[in-house]
């Protein structure tokens, strides 16, 4: 088997184990919107400070994807196991969404707010324009948060390690 479809394999493992997370925690209650665009290699290397083998990463869809499955697969088993009901979040706060690798995942719960920020406007226009079912802002280095003032946010959510 190729390098390239082990990848896909993986990939297409994980989304099948998030997707039953999901659905375990939301009573059989969700939908699977199509995640979008991978961010692109510009958007990537004006954002960080990775080598040119973790930017060819960062744009692989399989490997991108992959990555965000099965950290919000993760994630959503720990809140499961400390009894949060899923069901309950009807605002989800990505801090850092960067490309909203993660957040745009989370558009499979009926009903849920997603809002992204990064205090990088280059992100934050970007997921304007690609990725749609979620409201992006750019925050400041110092609280508040600008949209908060007024608002109630159920859960919030920030990574900032590498794919794996």
């Amino acid at each position: 088997m190729t390098r390239k479809l082990k990848m896909r394999f993986k990939h297409m493992r994980e989304k099948f184990f998030f997707y039953r997370q999901v659905r375990r925690m939301c009573g059989g209650q969700i939908i699977k919107p199509e995640p979008g665009p991978v961010q692109s290699r510009e958007l990537a290397l004006a954002t960080s400070a990775m080598s040119d083998k973790d930017i060819e990463r960062m744009i692989d869809p399989d490997i991108y994807f992959r990555s965000a499955y099965r950290w919000m697969r993760l994630s959503l088993e720990i809140l499961e196991k400390n009894r949060f009901d899923l069901r309950s979040a009807f605002t989800v706060l990505e801090f850092g969404t960067g490309s909203a690798r993660l957040l745009r995942l989370l558009r499979c719960i009926p009903d849920a707010n997603l809002i992204g920020t990064d205090m990088n406007p280059i992100c934050v226009e970007w997921c304007r324009q690609n990725i749609s079912g979620a409201e992006f802002y750019q925050n400041e280095k110092q609280p508040p948060l600008a949209f908060a003032k007024n608002s109630s946010i159920d859960l919030i959510f920030a990574c900032a390690g590498e794919l794996s």
